[in-house]
């Protein structure tokens, strides 16, 4: 029973993940059109996805909303950098994300 419970608990896990990952690529495709109609930049747009990043998130997560990263490094942790200077930093061992700046404006 233990069991079946832990399994229960990892798939509501999973399936609210899901949803902040759905909810954060639909920020991000509504904040770029409303970008697009009153004018504002792409470093606007750019802004919101970074925005939308949270603590725990994985890897995967993460390069759903921002893309591929320009450079990894992996010292005591992960960091992926960005263009601008923004840099996400991941738990080396877990691989879920413990902070991040975003890039210069």
């Amino acid at each position: 029973m233990a069991a079946a419970q832990s399994l229960d608990e990892r798939v509501r896990d999973l399936e609210r993940r899901v949803e902040q990952i759905e909810k954060a690529k639909e920020q991000s495709t509504g904040a770029a059109g409303a970008n697009r109609t009153a004018g504002r930049s792409d470093s606007s747009r750019q802004l919101a996805s970074w925005r939308s990043l949270r603590l725990g998130m994985t890897e995967a997560d993460v390069r759903t909303i921002l893309g591929e990263p320009n450079k990894v490094e992996v010292v005591g942790y992960i960091s992926w950098d960005y263009p601008g200077g923004g840099r996400v930093r991941f738990d080396r061992f877990s691989g879920k994300v413990q902070g991040w700046s975003e890039p210069d404006r």
